[in-house]
């Protein structure tokens, strides 16, 4: 949406990469709370929200975890699942999260190179986040300028909030 977005500020993108990971990296963190819908039923994964309604620290209680944990409505709909209604509707939630798009995840890989939108890209470095991608990325996207992998290291840390000021201002009278 170029009217909408002058720039944008990319930490972090998720990508698959050949030979570094794969789609089986990605399903691995919703394993937990199927397996454990499977096997307890849906009260043991709204108690393991409650428990903890952090899902990267907790994924025995879902990607719907947080909410879970906050709305009553939300938590009796759950609970009234049966275990195999959850887990497809978490292998539906898999596919439109991770395995839409290829190699970008969330964009079309057509569409990066006829995004004009100007991005700075600030790499990742694990299995989710490959640095491959972000450099991929910045090859590709017109417009793209790509920060050092260490960017987020406490040394330098001041500089790269200062980079990532001075990008969002002098792109913002757009």
């Amino acid at each position: 949406s170029p009217d909408r977005v002058a720039a944008a500020v990319c930490q972090d993108p998720v990508g698959l990469v050949e030979g570094f990971n794969d789609r089986a990296t990605f399903w691995a963190m919703f394993e937990p709370t199927v397996n454990l819908a499977s096997e307890q039923g849906m009260t043991a994964v709204v108690e393991a929200a409650m428990e903890n309604p952090l899902f990267l620290r907790n994924q025995r209680a879902g990607p719907f975890a947080a909410r879970l944990a906050v709305d009553a409505d939300f938590r009796a709909e759950v609970s009234s699942l049966a275990p195999g209604e959850y887990v497809a509707i978490i292998e539906q939630w898999d596919e439109q999260i991770w395995g839409a798009e290829g190699p970008f995840v969330s964009v079309p890989e057509s569409f990066v190179a006829t995004c004009d939108t100007p991005m700075l890209v600030l790499p990742g470095s694990d299995q989710f986040h490959p640095t491959a991608t972000a450099e991929r990325l910045c090859a590709e996207a017109r417009g793209a300028m790509c920060l050092p992998v260490d960017c987020r290291a406490d040394a330098e840390r001041r500089a790269t909030t200062d980079t990532i000021r001075d990008f969002l201002r002098a792109h913002s009278d757009r």
